[in-house]
């Protein structure tokens, strides 16, 4: 059995080179980079996306398995892939809009996660665009809150795709109660939560069952709230884009579940949250969604900039 499955979307991303004509293809999609990423780390994954038969899905598998992902929990999609066109301004930060409507990623039915169901993997991540757009988000959390499996979800928030803000945060609360890691940028609490401090929000949080809350603060670093509070903070780095960068913090989380455990994450939180920062410092170097080895992130942590 893998040390985690991934659960979600597969997509490109066509970012803009900045003169607004030139755009470069690069598979995407959160879920997608977050078990590349959980791959690059030394993890076994398993990745469960719903691939389009046209050229753009058969391009994003045989990328997954460029990467060694197992695709048996995946499965084949007769409707066309979905196309997230990305710019990028001065400071590295991207921007996105989306081609979603009708693709394969959202399309999910209980009969496609029946063999999840049937062998639960110890640790699922789940989260991004395929957690909140219906149809198939609902048939995920189903299926999700049946495993009995250790839970990581991050929103992954895009407000453009969420016009109703009650809407969206009960959807997003939903899988709140059935994560034991819930990761969030600054950005998606600050959209779901409108003047609410990040300490109020992982309290609540963590009432609804998490029981460990991460927050991306960009470059004032993480927070997070477990039995105790912790504030770790951003390595220095020479940023490209940011593109990918909260994927490669979920996918050290989840690495550093894989490996300790929750009880030894919660032993050692700061250290935890601060391979994390490391793996997203050095993403952040890198054009488009590219990750650091396991051993690229400990010579960081170990020589900082």
């Amino acid at each position: 059995m893998s040390d985690i499955l991934v659960i979600g979307e597969a997509l490109v991303d066509m970012i803009d080179q900045g003169d607004h004509r030139t755009f470069v293809a690069h598979p995407g999609g959160s879920p997608l980079n977050v078990a590349i990423a959980a791959s690059r780390l030394g993890l076994d994954v398993a990745l469960a996306a719903r691939f389009s038969a046209d050229f753009i899905g058969q391009q994003l598998r045989a990328h997954a398995l460029a990467y060694r992902l197992d695709l048996s929990r995946s499965v084949p999609a007769t409707e066309h892939s979905s196309l997230a066109i990305v710019s990028v301004n001065g400071a590295g930060d991207a921007m996105y809009d989306f081609r979603l409507e009708g693709t394969a990623d959202w399309q999910w039915t209980p009969a496609e996660l029946a063999s999840i169901r049937a062998a639960p993997p110890p640790l699922v991540h789940v989260g991004s665009i395929a957690s909140w757009q219906a149809p198939g988000a609902a048939v995920l959390l189903s299926a999700v809150r049946e495993l009995g499996s250790v839970v990581s979800y991050d929103p992954n928030i895009r407000p453009q795709l969420l016009s109703d803000l009650g809407a969206a945060r009960d959807q997003v609360e939903q899988w709140v109660r059935v994560a034991t890691l819930a990761k969030a940028s600054a950005e998606d609490i600050g959209w779901l939560y409108p003047g609410w401090p990040v300490e109020d929000v992982a309290a609540r949080w963590r009432s609804l069952g998490a029981r460990i809350v991460v927050v991306t603060l960009g470059p004032d670093g993480a927070y997070a709230a477990a039995d105790t509070a912790v504030r770790v903070p951003a390595p220095p780095t020479s940023i490209v884009d940011t593109v990918g960068a909260g994927d490669a913090f979920t996918a050290a989380l989840c690495a550093q579940l894989a490996t300790r455990g929750v009880d030894g994450v919660l032993a050692e939180l700061p250290a935890a949250l601060a391979f994390a920062a490391g793996t997203a410092a050095l993403a952040c170097e890198r054009p488009g969604p590219s990750f650091p080895s396991r051993a690229e992130v400990e010579q960081r942590l170990h020589d900082p900039v």
